[in-house]
């Protein structure tokens, strides 16, 4: 048997990048032992990421070869099942070759009005046919699977379940870095992109309430810039008087490390999300998170976070109960986090895909 993962979507950063890292790892593992060839399919400008793989390498724009060379070079290969990570499949010419599809979210579906109309309109017929016509279904989350059913009836996706990177090979930036950026307060720290979905306004407005409160505290804002970036200047300009936020920028990952680890708090206040691998991250450096109770993140979080409405009032009383936390409150915060987070590997999410592919029952 030959399985072929299409990482013709590959971000710089992000969590699909972060899954298909993951997955990709696991699944070659996973594949060796049970003599199951596995090769990759990857654009030219990510060889750090699949050098170590049987990689097929392509360039040029991801949607263009995706639907018009990729058929072609999967029936050349002779594969028995392609992977297509990312919500979409090739429309047409695998011939005898299966499809699986991985979906990730419904965003667009969710908030229509948030994309022009002709990529909305791309993004809802390529879902379609991937609901409908791939021959494996997955999805990363509960909630996921539960929006697709919602989106299209006939879809019923397998769960696999995103999973963190690990921080052992990772070495911390100097402490000198937060200095550097003017971190020197026990702060909240959010990490991602500035998307609306991820209600960074909300998380402004919080904690302006409760800085007037609690001048002792900063709040860092990681992380590119989004489809809220004007928006969060605009409330940014708005305020009266000096708010102790401070903006980074896109980190590293050993500036990533550092900040997370030296934190009071992780703060993700999503309105939406497919999964939530920055909670699963901020478990793994022993940080209290709070989150809301939106979407996949009660899913995600379990009981081991501090969860609130998306609400700006909502998020302050939570910043006021996380700086308010005693000891041993904080230390059971993190050891649940601790046994949450052991709940998700790479190692049994390749195993789900791998047993539902050659149709075996999930060792358990």
């Amino acid at each position: 048997m030959k399985i072929v993962y299409c990482a013709t979507v590959q971000p710089t950063y992000g969590g699909l990048r972060t899954f298909n890292q993951g997955l990709t790892q696991s699944l070659a593992k996973l594949c060796e032992i049970r003599n199951i060839t596995f090769e990759i399919v990857a654009h030219q400008n990510y060889k750090e990421d699949y050098s170590k793989f049987a990689t097929h390498w392509f360039s040029g724009n991801h949607m263009v070869f995706e639907q018009v060379k990729l058929p072609a070079l999967l029936n050349k290969l002779k594969a028995d099942v392609a992977i297509f990570p990312h919500n979409r499949i090739s429309l047409a010419g695998l011939r005898s070759v299966k499809s699986a599809c991985i979906f990730h979210d419904l965003l667009f579906w969710r908030y229509p009005k948030k994309l022009p109309f002709t990529k909305l309109r791309t993004r809802h017929f390529l879902l379609k046919y991937a609901s409908n016509h791939a021959d494996f279904k997955f999805a990363v989350s509960e909630f996921t699977a539960e929006e697709l059913a919602a989106f299209n009836s006939n879809c019923k996706a397998t769960v696999c379940y995103q999973a963190t990177m690990g921080k052992s090979n990772i070495v911390p930036a100097p402490l000198e870095f937060l200095a550097s950026e003017h971190i020197q307060k026990p702060y909240f720290v959010y990490l991602g992109a500035h998307s609306f979905q991820k209600n960074l306004t909300s998380l402004l407005l919080a904690f302006r309430a409760f800085y007037e409160k609690n001048p002792g505290y900063q709040l860092v804002i990681a992380g590119g810039s989004g489809t809220s970036s004007l928006e969060i200047r605009q409330v940014m300009a708005s305020f009266k008087q000096d708010v102790d936020i401070v903006f980074t920028g896109f980190l590293t990952d050993a500036e990533k490390e550092t900040v997370l680890k030296n934190a009071l708090a992780f703060v993700y206040p999503s309105i939406y999300e497919g999964f939530g691998i920055p909670i699963l991250e901020a478990f793994e450096r022993d940080i209290p998170v709070l989150t809301t109770t939106c979407a996949s993140l009660p899913e995600v979080g379990g009981d081991a976070v501090l969860a609130c409405d998306p609400d700006a009032e909502s998020l302050e009383k939570g910043l006021h109960l996380l700086a308010n936390m005693s000891d041993l409150e904080r230390q059971e915060m993190i050891e649940k986090g601790k046994q949450q987070l052991a709940k998700y590997s790479w190692e049994q999410s390749a195993e789900i895909v791998l047993n539902t592919l050659t149709g075996k029952a999930l060792h358990t």
